[in-house]
């Protein structure tokens, strides 16, 4: 499965990739493949998909990040989560939140298009010796 750099993914999310750095380093996202120091992290749709509603939650509702995933993980894998098109709720005592999950991933798809075509490549081996 194709997965996308931190940098791709913060300019496709619209956010700072030292706080898309910082929420992968201080939370688990499934579907974000993590291995040691220094081998760049790969963003797999779906986790980017969940990471776009939890920003949504944390820039609208001010809901702390660690919460706003937790929410999140709840509407995307919530009773109608087999389709992935429909009208998702989550009811959290009196309070429902709803996500048009259709809209969000093909408003997140449109913008990895985008974001696949501008965002710096990271350079890959040592550095040239400075003489």
């Amino acid at each position: 499965m194709r997965g996308y750099s931190v940098a791709t993914a913060a300019l496709a999310l619209g956010v700072e990739i030292k706080w898309l750095d910082n929420l992968l380093s201080q939370n688990r996202v499934s579907g974000v493949a993590q291995s040691r120091q220094g081998v760049q992290r790969r963003i797999q749709p779906a986790a980017l998909y969940l990471i776009a509603t939890a920003y949504g939650l944390n820039r609208d509702l001010q809901i702390p990040v660690a919460t706003a995933l937790r929410l999140a993980r709840a509407i995307w894998q919530g009773p109608e989560g087999d389709q992935a098109g429909a009208l998702a709720t989550l009811a959290v005592g009196d309070i429902a939140i709803q996500l048009n999950r259709a809209d969000l991933k093909e408003r997140m798809d449109q913008a990895l298009a985008e974001a696949v075509e501008v965002a710096p490549r990271p350079k890959r081996g040592r550095p040239p010796k400075v003489r």
